[in-house]
């Protein structure tokens, strides 16, 4: 069964997330910047969720949904531990929130998409089967 664009666009997305949070983490490591611990254990979560989201997509496995779900609360998390970690001054939060529930939403979906087409992708493998017999 070919693969619809959204869902290409959306595994490539989270293929692109993940190698963004790991560059994040290996850039940290490399330069010895003195970021928190906390922080690069979080951009590392994030990165192998969506590392797995990405991969889970391309070969259409049925636990996909629950890794996109998995990134969104990992970065959602992130954000809200932000100020904390970093220090943040008040002007600089204001964002953080509403971003977290931005990236919660798009995990949200995304997880349902992923879930839709898994199931239509069995439903068409076993009228495949049927149909051979």
């Amino acid at each position: 069964m070919p693969r619809k664009p959204l869902g290409l666009v959306l595994g490539v997305l989270f293929g692109v997330l993940a190698l963004i949070d790991w560059a994040q983490v290996l850039l940290n490591l490399l330069a010895r910047s003195g970021e928190p611990p906390t922080l690069m254990a979080l951009h590392f979560g994030t990165g192998a969720a969506a590392a797995a989201t990405c991969w889970g997509y391309w070969r259409r496995m049925g636990w996909t949904p629950i890794a996109a779900v998995a990134y969104g609360v990992l970065t959602a998390v992130l954000l809200f531990a932000l100020p904390s970690l970093l220090d943040l001054p008040l002007e600089a939060r204001a964002g953080l929130r509403t971003g977290a529930a931005a990236v919660l939403l798009f995990a949200l979906f995304s997880a349902a998409y992923f879930r839709a087409d898994f199931r239509r992708s069995v439903r068409q493998i076993s009228t495949e089967r049927a149909n051979e017999r």
